[in-house]
């Protein structure tokens, strides 16, 4: 399916990327995903990672921003095995929420500048942190958790 690829994951969340994917300084990292019918599995996150190092091993680390169905997003940070929450789930009325049968369409932004990291969906800011607090330095690309059905049309440096 083209432009981008089609995803359907299964029992395990998942991450994609590519090694020559990757942003540091002030930059702007976009995707734009299409949600496909939930069959009631609401709850699932979808979204962009950034800060990413060692992703193929244990030591692995990124910074995750998620939405999901039911209109909340979610920032959260891994090391390893250890995973801390940034900003918990929150509603955002940005997020468009897939109903029936078509797919819905929504564009995940990070925007590093200077200090500051900025986490929007469809334009609108759905959280603000500290930089040293984000870590979003490294290799970028998508998290798609457990049972989600998605076409990535685009992930890449946005302007």
């Amino acid at each position: 399916m083209t432009p981008g690829f089609h995803v359907t994951t299964g029992g395990s969340a998942a991450i994609v990327w590519h090694n020559d994917s990757t942003a540091t300084g002030d930059f702007v990292v976009e995707s734009t995903i299409f949600l496909f019918p939930t069959n009631g599995r609401d709850r699932e996150g979808y979204g962009l990672f950034v800060g990413g190092g060692d992703l193929a091993g244990a030591a692995q680390r990124y910074t995750y921003f998620l939405l999901r169905n039911d209109g909340r997003v979610l920032v959260k940070q891994r090391t390893g095995a250890q995973v801390s929450t940034l900003k918990d789930w929150t509603p955002l009325s940005a997020v468009k929420v897939q109903q029936g049968k078509d797919a819905m369409q929504n564009v995940l932004r990070v925007e590093a500048k200077g200090p500051t990291v900025r986490f929007l969906v469809n334009g609108t800011e759905a959280a603000r942190l500290p930089r040293a607090q984000a870590r979003v330095d490294g290799v970028f690309g998508v998290r798609l958790n457990h049972a989600v059905n998605v076409h990535v049309a685009s992930v890449g440096r946005g302007k």
